[in-house]
């Protein structure tokens, strides 16, 4: 009898034994290694991070100074003369602007056809007053224009008037005397001078000290006799101040529009109760950036001499020689 073979097509088979395969997977202390890891990578990358986004707000910045600096010279070019600090403020208005009319117009406005604005401009009417802003002395002899604010022109903020690492609110404040500026923006970058805005109660060509604006009056750059590019325009300053209300604003004039450089160091409370009155600073660590009148622009360190840089830079004619800054 032949032996049995197994044919492929024949029902039996022999199945090989099953094995029993265990899924890999990670532990816990692994699991926690890398954890760790992830972590420590993120802490070394968040900083760097935040210094590149810093780096780009602080160009940003940087290039709208340039920008109001081109708009400066441009009217300047036009007008033979700067932009006028404000028009007929209501600020010491019995001497600035006797008989009235009360305008609160800003230089900022003025230089809006320089800024690719003549559309907003054109909107202003520059006849009556920007805005209904508490006037001193009450009974200054200036008419006290009663017919509210023109902020229904504006649509928004304009970005070359705000800095974009100042993390505080740039509207106007609705509180007390200072509710006439609800609905104004303020601007991050203010009219240096070394005086404040009560002590600019003469016309600007019998000011003492003299910077580059002024109300009802600014410089021609032959006035200049201390150079344009030792000379300080505009510089940096909070929105957040140790007092609501307070500019400086850009579509109307509020009290302090100036910035006193010779009345105390700059970055003086500038992330916890905000700044004085007519004080400059930044959001920027170390310092903040200026205008000067030639159009370029520089950082200046918060450690620099208040006696032999920021004073001398804001004056015009007083023949002072700089520190290196």
């Amino acid at each position: 009898m032949p032996p049995l073979s197994l044919r492929q097509d024949s029902h039996f088979s022999i199945s090989k034994p099953l094995r029993i395969s265990s899924a890999s997977g990670f532990t816990l202390i692994e699991l926690l290694v890398v954890i760790a890891i992830i972590a420590v990578l993120i802490a070394l990358l968040l900083p760097a991070v935040q210094q590149a986004r810093e780096a780009a707000r602080r160009s940003q910045c940087k290039n709208n100074l340039k920008q109001l600096g081109l708009a400066m010279h441009n009217y300047h070019d036009t007008h033979q003369i700067f932009p006028p600090g404000t028009i007929n403020a209501g600020c010491e208005c019995d001497k600035v602007a006797p008989g009235g009319p009360i305008l609160n117009h800003t230089g900022y406005q003025m230089m809006l056809p320089f800024l690719d604005q003549a559309a907003l401009y054109n909107a202003f009417n520059f006849n009556v007053a920007s805005t209904d802003s508490r006037h001193q002395p009450a009974n200054c002899n200036a008419d006290v224009p009663t017919t509210g604010n023109q902020f229904s022109v504006l649509k928004g903020q304009i970005p070359v008037f705000r800095c974009p690492t100042d993390p505080d609110s740039d509207k106007g404040t609705n509180v007390g005397a200072y509710a006439h500026s609800l609905g104004s923006y303020r601007v991050s970058y203010g009219m240096a001078s070394t005086l404040s805005d009560y002590d600019m109660t003469s016309p600007y060509s019998q000011l003492s000290v003299k910077g580059v604006f002024a109300m009802n009056g600014a410089a021609r750059m032959r006035d200049i006799t201390d150079g344009t590019s030792n000379t300080i325009a505009l510089a940096e300053s909070p929105f957040k101040k140790n007092e609501n209300g307070l500019g400086p604003y850009w579509a109307a004039y509020n009290l302090f529009q100036f910035l006193d450089l010779d009345a105390a160091p700059f970055n003086t409370g500038v992330t916890t109760t905000g700044v004085g009155r007519n004080i400059a600073g930044s959001h920027h660590v170390g310092g903040m950036q200026i205008l000067l009148s030639d159009g370029s622009v520089r950082f200046l360190s918060e450690n620099a001499s208040q006696t032999d840089v920021i004073r001398p830079l804001s004056t015009i004619s007083k023949g002072e020689v700089i520190g290196e800054f």
